[in-house]
């Protein structure tokens, strides 16, 4: 292509034979040039002819003969584990925008989430803007909301955070610890300054719950359910938390957790905060102790979550005596001494219990219930022990939590499955990881030929990693 201008261009003392092939070059150019002008047209053509296909095979599909109510239902398994998608349905095509915005429980179900990014202010006005939206298409119908805090922090941390993050950029390895020693030495006081806060003040937040809140509450008589995140900072979640202290006579479910101090934080708040909870149903707190931080009636409630438990008093789940489900969940990554000691535990409806991590003094409990339908337990860390709570259960479920799971190996597998089915010989059933297959038909295998095991165990059924059942194994075919 470079040589095309010049190998083209005919001079004097060129002899007639070179001049006969430059014009028979001349000749093929032009041919070219035709051929490109029809592969341009071409082209066109394709595209066309495809977009129209395309536009026919969409107007015939067979989604597009599906009755409104079937779509409907499609619309909601696609958005349910995000409802945000909802805004791809809506560019689709006009039936489907018209179907979706007129179809209020695609959007009673709000999420928000804030990160720890500086501008909150532009972020408020953003989900602002949708959250009008869902608060008007979703009608009279109860709301049910996430609101993710956790990761917000105050302003001047913010600041301290980016001139760290700018510092050491630009910091050699050696010289970091002296960067890190300067900043932290810093008076955060200095940095309040409206100007420069202004953007990160949590004044803009506040005036964003006031919008699910509603004049007086009146929008907080239709929260459904609620899940809240509040940030470390007992500040900042104070701030979060003030506006809560309207009625809530139909929130049926409530569920909170946070990393920093409960206590500190609603100890002040005590009886100001949800006064009404009336109607709540199920409960997830961190701890047991910040069940006396909420005005409920414990013989309501239905399923019970402890989301950082240490230790279990008994006495505390005395009043739950409609409790179907207990979720208890330990951060405690190694055992400790512990005073020996036999405590039961009167729940005559519970039906599910399901236990992660280490518990201390909760294999001690005596649990007076009827036979469980599934008892669930997880395995966290490879070196913890793992809690058995002295239950009967139709159904055993065990898995390893799946950040814990690399350094699992099937000799530590198989000394947990060995003490479950010893432990618990009424189960007729055994649900794992499907991973572990060959682990546990070693494992039975070898206990069927000991004729000193008796237990009731029928089917083991093998979870894939979406949660679905992927195999189920006989055991009398092992």
């Amino acid at each position: 292509m470079f040589l095309q201008p010049m190998t083209a261009r005919s001079a004097s003392s060129d002899p007639p034979e070179i001049r006969r092939k430059l014009e028979a070059l001349k000749h093929q150019h032009e041919i070219i040039g035709k051929l490109r002008s029809r592969m341009t047209a071409a082209q066109l053509e394709c595209t066309r002819l495809e977009t129209e296909i395309f536009h026919y095979r969409a107007s015939v599909a067979p989604i597009r003969k599906c009755p409104q109510e079937l779509l409907l239902l499609f619309f909601e398994y696609y958005t349910c584990e995000n409802p945000r998608l909802i805004r791809r349905l809506l560019l689709v095509c006009k039936e489907w925008y018209e179907l979706a915005i007129s179809s209020p429980r695609l959007w009673n179900r709000i999420p928000i989430k804030f990160d720890s990014s500086w501008d909150i202010e532009s972020t408020c006005e953003f989900i602002k803007k949708r959250l009008d939206k869902c608060l008007e298409l979703s009608g009279i119908l109860p709301l049910e909301l996430n609101l993710e805090f956790g990761e917000l922090i105050p302003a001047q941390a913010q600041i301290v955070s980016q001139i760290r993050e700018n510092l050491l950029g630009y910091t050699h390895l050696e010289g970091q610890d002296i960067v890190n020693d300067w900043i932290d030495g810093l008076d955060l006081d200095s940095f309040i300054d409206p100007e420069i806060i202004g953007p990160h003040q949590s004044h803009h937040l506040v005036d964003l719950l006031g919008t699910l809140i509603g004049d007086y509450g009146n929008k907080m008589l239709c929260w459904a359910s609620l899940r809240l995140e509040l940030p470390e900072d007992s500040e900042l979640a104070i701030e979060i938390l003030e506006p809560f202290s309207h009625l809530t006579p139909n929130l049926t479910r409530l569920q909170i957790t946070c990393d920093g101090d409960m206590h500190g934080i609603f100890d002040s708040l005590i009886e100001t905060v949800f006064p009404d909870l009336s109607a709540l149903q199920h409960l997830e707190v961190p701890s047991e102790e910040e069940l006396e931080l909420f005005k409920f009636n414990p013989t309501l409630i239905q399923s019970l979550t402890f989301s950082g438990m240490y230790s279990c008093d008994p006495s505390i789940l005395t009043p739950f005596t409609r409790l179907q489900q207990l979720d208890v969940q330990s951060v405690i990554l190694s055992s400790y001494e512990q005073e020996d000691s036999f405590s039961a535990i009167h729940l005559p409806g519970l039906r599910r219990l399901l236990v992660r991590g280490y518990i201390p003094n909760f294999d001690t409990l005596e649990f007076r219930v009827p036979v469980l339908d599934k008892l669930q337990l997880s395995r966290g860390y490879v070196h913890s022990p793992l809690t058995y709570p002295k239950v009967q259960a139709s159904r055993i479920g065990w898995e390893v939590e799946r950040k814990w799971a690399p350094p699992w190996k099937p000799d530590r597998v198989q000394l947990d499955l060995r003490a479950i089915l010893f432990q618990y010989r009424g189960a007729t059933e055994l649900q794992i990881p499907s991973h572990f297959k060959k682990v546990v038909s070693t494992l039975v295998r070898k206990l069927k030929s000991d004729s000193t095991w008796q237990s009731a165990l029928r089917l083991i059924n093998l979870e894939a990693e979406d949660g679905t059942i992927s195999e189920t194994m006989k055991v009398q075919e092992l």
